[in-house]
């Protein structure tokens, strides 16, 4: 089974990106991905992904969360069982459910 950093990078970091595509081509905005930022807009992008992780960390590899419980109802059993699948080891908060305009585009 993949472990939580490998969950972040292969899985959260793709799919964060897929969204930021999504949701700045909806809008009229330019996001370019962070592998393929300019050679001047590296430092950036290594700042942008470091923040995406920390995310990711918070969200799904907490042994213990703020809100006392490791996975929130709003998961159901199967995206439950697809993220643990992938390396996931809590659901500390829902995304998808916190921001639907955002991540159901």
């Amino acid at each position: 089974m993949p472990s939580c950093n490998q969950f972040c990078n292969k899985v959260f970091l793709p799919d964060k990106e897929r969204v930021e595509i999504k949701f700045a081509k909806k809008h009229k905005l330019n996001y370019v991905p962070i592998n393929k930022l300019p050679k001047e807009k590296k430092s950036f992008g290594k700042v942008v992904k470091k923040i995406y992780i920390a995310t990711c960390k918070k969200v799904y590899c907490q042994k213990k969360c703020d809100n006392k419980k490791e996975w929130l109802k709003s998961y159901t059993k199967k995206r439950k069982e697809r993220l643990i699948k992938q390396g996931a080891t809590s659901g500390c908060r829902d995304l998808m459910k916190e921001f639907p305009g955002y991540y159901t585009l």
